[in-house]
């Protein structure tokens, strides 16, 4: 295939520079994935900038469509922040990041309303009309916000809409990105080299800030719940451009998807994903029994269906190994069918056709692959080791998981993250300015230091310019930037002017009072860069 040739001579071209691509897109935001945390970054980033979301099938085919039970947040007044990172940290073996899993959870209600406002409709009490919330295992409390049980779909529905409807997002479908670019110096990514699998094509997609959102790396095993898509690309081009990983080695196997093997349920397809049954089922009451028709999970955890996944997914494969079966069976049927239906129509219609009736008969079930909870290694704010370089969503680690995902978390994960990715950008060079004047201009000075310091700042001024060169409108936070950078160097200058040390002054390489220095330092050749007044007017928020 034309496109497979494409993507050989592409890997083959890796490290040859940029003259070997065919064409260049320039653009401020680079997003790689379009599931819930890279359609939430691109909407956010759209308020300032163009916006390129590179996905390598159709936009809708991610991880996030396929999420059934919904979206943890501590919504009900009965709940807590505390109770959510408790629950949290637990699930995760306390190999939690617990300040990274306090930031999610005490976003957790704005990011639902987030997604609200962007037009998710998400399911309510008839009574009251307040969202219905759901339990699931690991939780100690109803704090599952869905959309029946099919969650992800709605979301992913409702944030495509409204990202296909912003004139500032432009959609690459099957574009595949191979790698990541960086500036000369290898200190800063500058976007990623894309396949364009249509027209066989290499594409270089030059950003101020590369996003990668494109989920996980399901398909290491041979039985999954993810999508086609998820083959691992973000970690693999994040690790071949030196970005740092974290906890790969756990990888999350879900309980109980659909079992299709001899005397399970109907195949629809053979190359089809392991179909889920989502975790709700177990927190509507769903119990599981074992081949022998046995109730099983009382001899494994105290908290039996509601224990965290990875202690029902060892308890489950314990059973089939000691049954010899290749299945167990989850039964909610001494719940009332209407109830059943009214709340799972996704799963049920599945079921039926596959010509089983879950209001009447068992589901077979096994252990699937399901979520990573290791990956590229960030920051809160979804910074990695390499400048100009975020990561959110299930490719990311934040910390947030741990040794295991505390279920519905992931979906919070992605766009709570994607939020804070998109806002500290300016938070990072702010940063990086304040490290660069106390090294070089703090208490003891040196002139090699401020020297070296005026030329970094004189480097972040060319970035955030180039970066507000191609926005439609600068916000507070990048003036604020900007005018520290003006303000920086001219300290580093009036520093360098001043041949002594008096008062507050105290350089290394003059160390004492000199009468000839006895003046003031002035500086009067104009302003050190384009007055914002001249730029386009901040867009509106």
């Amino acid at each position: 295939m034309r496109g497979e040739s494409e993507i050989s001579r592409a890997r083959a071209r890796r490290g040859r520079g940029r003259g070997a691509t065919e064409a260049r897109v320039r653009v401020d935001f680079a997003v790689i994935g379009s599931g819930i945390a890279g359609l939430s970054y691109a909407l956010d980033a759209a308020e300032v900038g163009e916006v390129a979301i590179v996905t390598k099938a159709r936009a809708f085919e991610a991880a996030t469509t396929y999420a059934q039970g919904g979206i943890s947040a501590v919504v009900d007044t009965l709940d807590s922040v505390d109770e959510h990172v408790r629950d949290t940290c637990v699930a995760g073996g306390f190999l939690c990041d617990e300040n990274a899993v306090r930031v999610m959870v005490e976003d957790s209600k704005a990011a639902v309303e987030t997604l609200i406002e962007r037009g998710t409709r998400f399911t309510r009490d008839d009574a009251d009309g307040r969202l219905h919330l759901a339990r699931e295992g690991g939780h100690s409390r109803h704090r599952i916000v869905h959309a029946d049980d099919m969650t992800g779909k709605e979301i992913e529905r409702a944030l495509l809409e409204a990202a296909k409807a912003n004139p500032r997002i432009t959609f690459y479908e099957y574009h595949f990105a191979m790698e990541l670019l960086k500036t000369r110096d290898g200190e800063r990514c500058a976007g990623a080299l894309v396949v364009d699998e249509a027209r066989g094509k290499t594409i270089a997609f030059v950003a101020s800030s590369t996003v990668l959102a494109c989920g996980g790396a399901g398909h290491l095993f041979p039985s999954t719940t993810n999508p086609v898509v998820s083959t691992g690309d973000g970690i693999a081009m994040a690790t071949r451009a030196g970005v740092a990983v974290a906890n790969m080695e756990f990888m999350q196997f879900h309980p109980t998807a659909l079992y299709t093997g001899e005397g399970g349920a109907a195949k629809l397809n053979q190359n089809e994903n392991a179909f889920l049954i989502t975790e709700a089922v177990r927190g509507h009451g769903g119990r599981l029994y074992n081949a022998e028709g046995e109730r099983f999970m009382a001899r494994y955890d105290e908290r039996e269906e509601l224990a965290p996944r990875d202690v029902v997914a060892r308890s489950i494969d314990s059973e089939m190994k000691r049954t010899r079966a290749p299945c167990v069976f989850l039964d909610i049927t001494h719940v009332d069918g209407e109830e059943i239906r009214r709340n799972f129509p996704g799963v049920a219609a599945e079921l039926d056709r596959r010509g089983l009736d879950m209001t009447k008969q068992r589901i077979p079930v096994v252990p699937a692959a399901h979520y990573m909870c290791g990956g590229v290694s960030t920051n809160e704010n979804g910074e990695t080791s390499l400048r100009g370089l975020f990561a959110c969503g299930e490719v990311a680690y934040t910390g947030v998981h741990g040794a295991n995902r505390l279920a519905s978390n992931s979906l919070l994960e992605g766009i709570v993250f994607a939020r804070r990715a998109h806002d500290s950008w300016e938070r990072d060079t702010r940063r990086e300015i304040q490290r660069t004047m106390w090294n070089a201009a703090g208490i003891v000075r040196t002139t090699a230091e401020m020297e070296v310091a005026l030329l970094k700042l004189r480097e972040l001024a060319t970035a955030c310019e180039e970066r507000l060169s191609v926005t439609k409108g600068y916000t507070m936070q990048l003036a604020e930037v900007m005018n520290l950078l003006d303000a920086g160097e001219l300290m580093l200058r009036c520093a360098l002017m001043r041949k002594e040390s008096r008062g507050l002054h105290y350089t290394l390489d003059y160390p004492e009072a000199v009468d000839d220095e006895k003046k003031p330092t002035f500086i009067a050749d104009g302003a050190t860069r384009p007055s914002l007044t001249r730029r386009p007017a901040p867009a509106p928020r």
